[in-house]
């Protein structure tokens, strides 16, 4: 008879097809928990960086001060009153030039102001406006140093975490990651970075400039080039030696067209590992028009991001280098001169 099918057959079909698509759902599922686990690792750590970065330094941000730091409440609060006023010719105030350091105290500073204003947090001596309350910064330094280093911490946290995303372009994401991690928690950068100063916006624009310039040696992408310069008149606005970027990114790029450390980025191993090789002259040419766009970015952003340079470009750069020459011909009052001619001179074992 036409529906005599044996049992076992029967039951057998449907067992083997049901194992089969159970297997396809696992498999499914699992590459489903794999991508999930990796979107989520692709934004918890950076935010990991930026957290680790950010909570220490944010603790008793106005137990002290310490040097030169009552100086920097007084840069910054003309600075921000010479901008929002838009006396441009008055927003230069030292020969550091500082820019950075004045702009994010500054905002600090605006910030508490408005606290003020709306009644949160009376301020002493205050006036009837902002200039007025500010000039009195220095009077009462203890009450404006938390809301002027606040924008530092937070900004010293972000270059941490765009150091960290730079690095793992550049190497493998746990070499950047526990390289990030060790610049995050190095004690001297970590007190230079809690405080409103100079020296921590200069340190880490230079490294993010020198990270970016790399980058666009490997990946030849613009935006890597943009980012080098805009990043490398951010730390000669901060402060003069930032300067020195610019020999230590020909160098650099030097050492790429020579002897690029990897091979991968053009051609053949045999072919790039050759300084006379086929593509030798590619990667002359590719650094040579780094260090040309380099060179004009940083120039423009160093005119455009200083506002004394629109009106007065003169005296904003007499300024330096008369600083740079009072620097070098003064002793400091607290340390001593690296092989110099002065009695406090430390020598080399120093």
């Amino acid at each position: 008879m036409t529906t005599d099918i044996s049992l076992d057959e029967e039951i057998t079909k449907y067992p083997k097809s049901s194992g089969a698509a159970s297997g396809v759902f696992s498999a499914e599922h699992s590459q489903s928990d794999v991508g999930m686990q990796r979107r989520w690792l692709t934004w918890a750590i950076p935010l990991g960086v930026f957290l680790l970065a950010l909570i220490p330094r944010l603790l008793s941000l106005n137990v002290f001060l310490t040097a030169d730091e009552d100086d920097q409440l007084r840069f910054a609060a003309g600075f921000l009153v010479a901008v929002l006023n838009g006396n441009w010719k008055q927003a230069v105030l030292l020969g550091y030039p500082g820019v950075p350091t004045m702009a994010l105290g500054g905002l600090g500073l605006w910030l508490r102001y408005v606290l003020h204003e709306w009644g949160w947090a009376p301020l002493p001596a205050a006036g009837p406006d902002l200039a007025s309350t500010l000039r009195h910064v220095t009077d009462y330094p203890l009450v404006y140093i938390r809301a002027a280093r606040l924008p530092m911490v937070v900004a010293t946290s972000l270059a941490i975490l765009g150091i960290y995303l730079l690095m793992r372009r550049l190497v493998d994401r746990r070499v950047a990651l526990v390289a990030a991690l060790l610049i995050a928690f190095d004690p001297f950068f970590m007190a230079n970075s809690r405080i409103i100063h100079v020296d921590a916006p200069l340190t880490y624009f230079m490294f993010l400039s020198f990270l970016a310039f790399i980058l666009y040696l490997k990946e030849a992408r613009w935006g890597w080039l943009i980012l080098s310069g805009l990043t490398g008149a951010l730390a000669m606005l901060s402060k003069t030696p930032g300067a020195i970027l610019g020999p230590i990114l020909f160098i650099a790029g030097l050492i790429y067209a020579l002897h690029p450390a990897d091979n991968t980025l053009m051609g053949s191993e045999d072919d790039v590992a050759r300084p006379n090789g086929p593509n030798a002259s590619a990667r002359r040419r590719r650094f040579l028009i780094a260090i040309g766009i380099w060179a004009v970015v940083a120039i423009v952003a160093f005119y455009a991001l200083w506002p004394s340079m629109w009106v007065d470009p003169g005296r904003a750069l007499r300024l330096i280098t008369n600083n740079v020459r009072i620097a070098i011909n003064t002793t400091h009052p607290s340390s001593g001169v690296f092989c110099g001619t002065t009695g406090k001179d430390m020598k080399p074992l120093y």
